[in-house]
């Protein structure tokens, strides 16, 4: 398991726990780490709703990476608070069980001011709906 203590570390700029055989949840401290600029946490065994995290308050955070190999099963809603992530380079979701709370796909709005942001990776999640043309 991640140890919720990884909160205490405030100078924390990179957190890369990817290809592990990590299970649980992500302890919601993580969210309060204001230096993060990258979190990895793909090929684990970890679950739970991304849409069950408060907030992302990770203001420096330009690369997330929460794709899976085989082995990790995050699910429930693509927050729209997402958006709240605006120095955002890369966001890597794919091979999940995340949906959209709406018909309409309404994250992808929530990214779509983001000025640095050069990757989106939503492949392999039972995603079902319209892209927004504000996405574009």
């Amino acid at each position: 398991k991640i140890p919720p203590e990884i909160g205490n570390l405030r100078n924390l700029e990179e957190l890369n726990l990817g290809d592990n055989k990590l299970v649980g949840t992500i302890p919601t401290a993580i969210f309060n780490v204001s230096k993060l600029k990258a979190l990895k946490l793909y090929s684990n065994s970890l679950l739970g709703s991304l849409s069950s995290i408060p907030d992302f308050r990770l203001p420096n955070l330009e690369v997330l990476l929460l794709w899976d190999l085989e082995n990790n099963s995050f699910s429930g809603f693509i927050p729209n608070t997402l958006g709240n992530l605006r120095n955002l380079e890369r966001l890597n979701l794919g091979d999940n069980y995340l949906t959209s709370s709406t018909p309409e796909l309404s994250f992808l709005s929530s990214l779509s001011n983001f000025k640095s942001l050069t990757h989106i990776v939503l492949s392999n999640n039972p995603l079902d709906g319209i892209l927004p043309k504000t996405f574009f």
